[in-house]
């Protein structure tokens, strides 16, 4: 197996295809939190799994500016909720990726280290 699958995520995510509000910076977006607590400043990727080889196209969509429940402001998002989330990334929804990917967080060890540590 490869090292990429290593990587440990911290919370899941489902794009709603039919709550896409912006797809270029900032893009905004509502999803469903699948598993975990999404949080404010979480550094999220769009994964796909790509079914020919078994690899995961990944993207790094940067962190997480804003959750909105309802048009308020919140700092987490408990698993089974739905939520808009806004992402300042220059990759474009509906290019780059799109409904078919699923969201993840990267876990982090401890809040100093934000960079992604590949055994």
């Amino acid at each position: 197996s490869n090292s990429n699958s290593n990587i440990s995520y911290g919370a899941k995510a489902k794009i709603l295809k039919d709550h896409v509000y912006r797809k270029r910076r900032p893009i905004i977006i509502g999803v469903e939190v699948l598993n975990g607590n999404l949080k404010k400043y979480d550094r999220i990727f769009a994964i796909k799994d790509d079914a020919t080889n078994g690899s995961k196209n990944k993207l790094d969509l940067g962190i997480i500016s804003e959750i909105q429940d309802n048009g308020t402001e919140i700092e987490r998002a408990k698993q089974g909720s739905k939520v808009c989330i806004k992402l300042d990334t220059e990759h474009m929804y509906g290019r780059q990726f799109d409904h078919t990917y699923y969201l993840a967080v990267q876990s982090r060890k401890n809040n100093q280290d934000n960079s992604i540590s590949m055994p």
